[in-house]
């Protein structure tokens, strides 16, 4: 029973192993290379709100760099304040917002 769970453990272990020298080698030559999305949001910015999260995920583990802008396609007041909410403190993401009287794109 102990040799069968070291030999789990071991192989457990060896596959972290493997995916982190396969996300090395995956992610080294992009370093200096950053990424730029552009989100849309519309309504009241549920959406948005949970894509930036997954985003901010990405973002953290490394998978992505680079800057996120969050465009005002028809955001209700309280899909600006949810947004505005999301963003705050999070440098490398922008909210554009739409300039008053211009109509958003469908």
């Amino acid at each position: 029973m102990l040799t069968a769970l070291l030999a789990l453990g071991a192989a457990f272990g060896l596959c972290c192993l493997v995916w982190m020298i396969y996300g090395w080698l995956l992610l080294s030559g992009g370093r200096d290379c950053a990424v730029s999305v552009r989100l849309s949001a519309a309504g009241d910015g549920v959406k948005a709100e949970a894509t930036l999260r997954a985003l901010g995920w990405l973002t953290a583990s490394g998978l992505l760099r680079g800057r996120i802008e969050v465009t005002d396609g028809g955001l209700t007041e309280e899909g600006r304040v949810r947004l505005l909410r999301a963003v705050r403190g999070k440098p490398h993401i922008l909210l554009i917002r739409r300039p008053q009287g211009d109509s958003a794109r469908r």
